[in-house]
């Protein structure tokens, strides 16, 4: 037996005179009222965008796992290469000046 879903709680819209023609002729094909086609539109759309929000949150889960991992293995070699740059900089200015005694 399919479930019985009551709808209880209004909400206003304003249709377009054009959209509203649209749902006034698919309500009467369908031989359902406007306010249940509307609901049902409601529905299907609010279901299906949080679907597409859920699955957008698990691949920016993933991406940021990938990018984490990404970053945890270069961040040593990067630093490795800050300090050997440093280094090289701090012994060019610590060098004696060519032509000039000290």
């Amino acid at each position: 037996m399919p479930t019985v879903i009551r709808r209880s709680v209004q909400i206003k819209v304003t249709l377009s005179p054009e959209l509203n023609a649209q749902l006034r002729e698919l309500s009467a094909q369908l031989g359902q009222a406007p306010a249940t086609v509307a609901s049902m539109a409601i529905g299907e759309y609010v279901r299906t965008r949080m679907l597409q929000v859920a699955q957008m949150q698990q691949v920016a889960k993933g991406a940021t796992a990938v990018v984490e991992d990404m970053m945890r293995d270069m961040i040593p070699e990067q630093m490795r290469l800050v300090d050997a740059a440093m280094d090289d900089e701090l012994a060019k200015l610590l060098a004696p000046k060519k032509g000039k005694k000290a």
